[in-house]
């Protein structure tokens, strides 16, 4: 038997979906990347409640920032379990779930802030970050989980046409979040990971 309130959260999840349909679309902005030695250990921006968290990754990483109109909380409160991104290749279809790697989104600090969205025209910008590894051998330990993916192919596929980011989320009742694809700062050349320039992401 249902308690009340989780009858409640279902039926209001329900009228959502049926008032607004299944999906919800956030529009998100590329704003560069850095290099750093580790990632936050809290912070993130809805994440996953794990009994027993997971093991970090080693660093380095790479952050990829990108910002959005979007009350990117709000929206991952209401229409995902938890918020994630997930690295893909730039041709990969929308409802294909595989990944290279997925992870946390983080809100960016005061000071990233006023570093890279400090012209006007950016005010009603959210800064967000995403850290990604350095090594393909950490994104390949994590596809190596899902049985029946084809690691080989997938890579040769993110190396051929390009690696994207995108955000993801979704709830049981059957909501889901997603949003556009942006050019991350990561490339893959002879199975080796590359950080790109920012000339040449902007190519």
């Amino acid at each position: 038997m249902l308690r009340p309130n989780s009858a409640h959260r279902i039926i209001s999840g329900l009228l959502l979906m049926l008032t607004l349909g299944c999906t919800t679309h956030v529009s998100i902005t590329s704003r560069g990347h850095a290099l750093v030695d580790t990632k936050p250990i809290q912070g993130a921006v809805h994440p996953y409640q794990w009994s027993h968290p997971p093991r970090p990754d080693p660093g380095p990483f790479v952050v990829a920032y990108f910002s959005t109109i979007d009350n990117l909380e709000k929206r991952a409160e209401t229409w995902t379990h938890h918020l994630f991104f997930k690295l893909i290749p730039c041709s990969q279809k929308a409802h294909d779930y595989d990944d290279l790697y997925s992870g946390d989104v983080f809100l960016a600090t005061g000071d990233e802030r006023s570093r890279i969205l400090g012209d006007s025209a950016a005010l009603d910008q959210t800064l967000y970050k995403v850290h990604i590894p350095v090594t393909l051998e950490t994104m390949i330990r994590q596809m190596n989980v899902i049985g029946d993916l084809d690691v080989a192919k997938y890579v040769k596929t993110a190396e051929n046409d390009g690696v994207c980011i995108k955000l993801g989320g979704g709830q049981m009742w059957g909501a889901e979040l997603t949003s556009n694809l942006i050019q991350s700062p990561v490339a893959i050349h002879d199975n080796v990971l590359t950080v790109v320039t920012d000339s040449q992401q902007g190519s």
